[in-house]
Parts: structure tokens; C-alpha cells; sequence
């Protein structure tokens, strides 16, 4: 008897809570799956951006999510001299 009792109690308590309180609580519980929902989303979208959102010519490198760099896919090497590897240095003999 104590247990139904209890039982009965405990539904009673709960069905009183969601009576009162009910549509603050569904209102909490929408929100946080909205943010989740668009979290995932942005996230999904900036993969794809990632992934699949470059051009023929350029080849896109991301440093972190607010940080984008392009570079170009064929780029030439320019030709280095020995002159410009190579540099003078004046020094002073010691003796």
C-alpha cells in the first residue's frame, strides 16, 4: 500500500510540475535543440565550404574557422640567383 502510495505521489508530483511549469520547460528544451540544431548546421556548411567550395584556379587553405587563405593552384617558382642566396658580408680582421 506504502508503495502505491508513493507511486501515485510521485505522478501527482510530476504531472503538477509540467501543469505549472510546463511551457517554460518546453520553451528551454526547444531552444537548446534550435542552438544545436544550428551549431550542427554551420558546422555542416562550413565542412562543405572546406571540402567542395574551391575555384579551378585557386587553392584555398584555412588556417581555423575565421582565417582563410588562397593560393594559386599552379604557381611558378621564380628562378633564384646565386646572387640573391649568395650575400657579401664586410668584416674586419683581427688580429
Amino acid at each position: 500500500m506504502n508503495v502505491l502510495l508513493g507511486l501515485f505521489g510521485l505522478f501527482f508530483g510530476v504531472y503538477l510540475i509540467f501543469r505549472l511549469f510546463g511551457r517554460q520547460i518546453i520553451q528551454f528544451g526547444l531552444k537548446q535543440i534550435i542552438v544545436r540544431l544550428v551549431k550542427d548546421a554551420e558546422n555542416q556548411s562550413f565542412q562543405f565550404y572546406k571540402n567542395y567550395g574551391e575555384d579551378a584556379f585557386n587553392q584555398q587553405v584555412f588556417v581555423d574557422k575565421e582565417m582563410k587563405v588562397t593560393t594559386p593552384k599552379n604557381a611558378q617558382k621564380k628562378p633564384v640567383t646565386a646572387d640573391e642566396i649568395a650575400e657579401d658580408v664586410d668584416f674586419e680582421e683581427i688580429r
